[in-house]
């Protein structure tokens, strides 16, 4: 399951965690396991949506080397998983 959605800029960190889990609680346990959530951040579509392929292809496990992105991430992992969708 691919989503595009283009933030507006003035949305900030708060609107990108809204979409993210809107996102997520809308496909609910549809899309087939392992379910893995990429983000591709800033620029326009196409970057983004390279960015995305290039998180894609990051080892499962590795966080982001950045303190702030690898905060962010950290704080999206806990609100995805407080949503109780899984595989099961």
């Amino acid at each position: 399951m691919n989503v595009l959605y283009m933030l507006p800029p003035g949305e900030g960190i708060k609107g990108l965690k809204h979409v993210i889990l809107e996102t997520v609680v809308g496909a609910g346990g549809s899309p087939c396991p392992p379910i893995v959530l990429n983000l591709g951040i800033g620029g326009i579509s196409d970057l983004a949506l390279k960015n995305a392929k290039l998180a894609m292809m990051r080892p499962l496990g590795i966080g982001q080397p950045g303190k702030v992105l690898s905060k962010l991430e950290n704080e999206l992992l806990e609100l995805v998983d407080a949503t109780g969708i899984g595989p099961m």
